[in-house]
């Protein structure tokens, strides 16, 4: 008779007291990823336990994952982690960063149990947390946001390497060695192989509103003799399409396309009633309020709040409230700007009972700001346990991607650079988010820019990616399993 399979997998965790709660809450959420039911043990001769998380390494558990001692000290005197101890290996062609472990290979194998060498566990709280950024002080105001180049994954060069993926995966094909009634589960819907979200921020509701169209004529006009092809093109262009323009017939022009390729986007309203630019105002104004209504009514809707509401609880109170007047139905958030402080920002938004946030990406890099791809719990370190809101990572922007401040690419040359994001997707059978503004669907200042994001759907969809909006995402998410154990389970 076939033995039976289980999800159910028992771990006895030997660390020091103040690190139990990490260790259970990247246990938790590796868990979460491969719909494995984790059982927390504290009891060094317990029995049956599958997987063995401390610095004895004479057991006869089935797997045993490596601590080395120090690591908690280091969490607790709040340190940065140092350059030269990242320790890099190879796994499945892909360089993988280390940290808190030594030289050597992943794993090995011995007569009674399977070792990770790597220390997984305590790697993995350092991007989910976003160490770094915790003991940086720098990013406390909204105008600065965390710069790419103070990060080991600029430093290294692995923006681009889902890390956190990986060591789930590690974890899924060690225990698929390591236990016998063990099976791999499919992690998407309906089985597909990963998953593509998309999303629109409407910074701009009426971009080329009367003011801002002279504006580009004139200086059009003044840069002639400096680029005479580019400019006599663009003041032709503006002149043909832009004299009656329409944001409601440009943005449905948009939806319709994403409904005839059968996916779905998720669309963050700018709700703030002052900025530097007029035109990112429109909500104050009583026509585009109606405008807004009647295209998203029936579309997935959340708040893209203003750099003050990831900081001033009260900012984005005001501007739920405003929002929620119009569109009642949203789910979730993203920050203007992607201006972000982890530990603040996601203590606002439970408090605000928002279900899921999409801001924690690089503003001038595509790739991983916590090292991870899928939805993930981020940890309240102050508290020592999850936050209860769900982040969606922040993996692609189209900003990102065109501007000189950023990554500064051609789209032809970012479809490339973007190919290897989808496979590295489909290695680790990871999430790729895309957030393209709805006016660099605009042909005329973003020529080709607009078949990038539908190329990007119909690659996605040709390699078995689900492609959905982030709220089909977040609902298919918190469906799987339970959530991240709250530290005072099971102790």
């Amino acid at each position: 008779m076939e033995e039976q399979k289980t999800r159910k997998i028992n771990i006895l965790i030997d660390v020091e007291k103040e690190f139990i709660n990490k260790a259970k809450y990247v246990f938790s959420t590796y868990c979460y990823i491969l719909q494995l039911e984790p059982i927390f043990f504290y009891e060094k001769t317990r029995k049956n336990v599958d997987i063995y998380y401390g610095s004895k390494l004479n057991t006869n558990y089935p797997l045993t994952i490596k601590y080395n001692r120090g690591t908690n000290d280091f969490f607790l005197d709040h340190n940065y982690y140092p350059q030269f101890k990242v320790r890099f290996n190879n796994y499945k062609n892909e360089k993988i960063p280390f940290f808190f472990s030594d030289p050597g290979s992943i794993y090995s194998i011995g007569d009674k149990t399977i070792r990770i060498n790597k220390d997984i566990i305590a790697s993995g709280f350092y991007f989910l947390s976003c160490w770094k950024e915790y003991i940086n002080k720098k990013n406390s105001d909204p105008n600065i946001r965390f710069k790419y180049i103070n990060t080991l994954q600029y430093k290294w060069g692995f923006a681009e390497v889902p890390v956190v993926d990986a060591y789930c995966d590690i974890l899924d094909n060690i225990l698929e060695l390591s236990l016998p009634n063990y099976e791999n589960k499919d992690r998407w819907h309906k089985d597909h192989n990963f998953c593509m979200t998309l999303s629109h921020d409407i910074d701009y509701w009426d971009v080329w509103d009367e003011n801002h169209l002279k504006e580009i004529m004139k200086y059009n006009k003044d840069r002639f003799k400096q680029n005479p092809i580019r400019s006599f093109y663009k003041l032709i262009g503006h002149f043909l399409t832009k004299k009656r323009y329409n944001p409601v017939k440009a943005m449905q022009k948009i939806l319709t396309k994403e409904r005839l390729l059968e996916v779905k986007s998720t669309n963050f309203i700018l709700v703030q009633d002052d900025s530097d630019d007029e035109r990112r105002t429109y909500f104050t104004n009583d026509k585009y309020k109606s405008q807004l209504k009647a295209v998203f009514s029936s579309q997935n809707v959340g708040l893209h709040g203003s750099p003050g509401s990831a900081y001033y609880i009260k900012e984005t109170k005001k501007e739920l409230e405003r929002l929620h007047k119009l569109l009642p139905q949203q789910l979730g958030y993203r920050s203007h700007k992607l201006s972000f402080q982890y530990q603040s920002t996601f203590d606002i938004l439970e408090k605000m009972s928002l279900k899921y946030d999409s801001s924690l990406g690089f503003w001038e890099h595509i790739g991983f700001r916590a090292g991870i791809s899928y939805p993930f719990y981020p940890y309240d370190i102050e508290n020592d346990k999850p936050f209860k809101i769900l982040e969606i990572p922040l993996i692609v922007m189209d900003a990102t991607l065109i501007s000189h401040k950023g990554m500064n690419l051609n789209p032809f040359v970012a479809s490339y650079r973007l190919s290897k994001l989808f496979q590295r997707a489909k290695k680790f059978h990871s999430h790729i988010s895309l957030l393209w503004h709805n006016n660099t669907f605009d042909n005329i200042d973003f020529p080709w820019w607009g078949w990038l994001y539908w190329s990007l759907i119909k690659r996605a969809k040709t390699n078995d990616a689900w492609v959905c909006s982030l709220d089909d995402l977040y609902e298919f998410w918190i469906s799987k399993a339970a959530k991240p154990e709250s530290p005072d389970d099971n102790q």
